[in-house]
């Protein structure tokens, strides 16, 4: 059988601004296959990257429904990472930080892969890059922090309220993991 029991905490995420709560659900995740990409903060529609594999509480195919926390997918199996508009409200253990969920976002990243924030630079999560020796804790190094990345303009992001953001103010952080 390639399914497992997961038991999913407490979290809000959101691409489409859906700020949905689930507390002590049990759901069936199938186990993930390496190599590929995750995406993180999905919502009802699935992952907005193309083949990637999406984790969110709305998503009705997610692999995982806490960006926090995803023990079906195996310590340093994936190619690549993607937090699009991040968002986990305070009400459900978040504390506006990119720590919320980036060591569980490297722990899952493979050696020389990537994880890639989009995000509007009022976005709190995408603020506080975690000091050199964090990054070096979790093995990632800072690649780039700046303007929306063209592979990712196609996107829509959209606030917690469901506002879609205007493309002018969004931006892009990448680490690369590098042990």
């Amino acid at each position: 059988n390639n399914e497992e029991e997961a038991n999913v905490g407490a979290v809000a995420q959101n691409v489409v601004g859906v700020g949905t709560v689930f507390i002590g659900t049990k759901a069936p995740y199938k186990k993930v296959p390496s190599g590929g990409t995750i995406e993180l903060f999905t919502d009802n529609s699935g992952p907005k990257i193309k083949g990637a594999l999406g984790v969110g509480p709305t998503d009705p195919n997610a692999i995982a429904s806490d960006a926090r926390s995803m023990p079906n997918i195996p310590t340093g199996s994936q190619a690549q990472v993607i937090a699009n508009n991040p968002y986990i409200p305070k009400s459900a253990g978040g504390n506006w930080t990119i720590m919320d969920y980036l060591p569980e976002a490297s722990r899952i990243t493979q050696k020389n892969g990537t994880i890639v924030i989009n995000g509007s630079a009022a976005n709190k999560y995408l603020r506080g890059i975690p000091s050199e020796s964090e990054l070096n804790k979790m093995g990632l190094k800072l690649e780039y922090n700046g303007p929306l990345k063209p592979k990712y303009q196609n996107l829509q992001f959209r606030d917690s309220k469901g506002k879609l953001l205007e493309k002018d103010g969004m931006k892009t952080i990448i680490f690369k993991k590098v042990n």
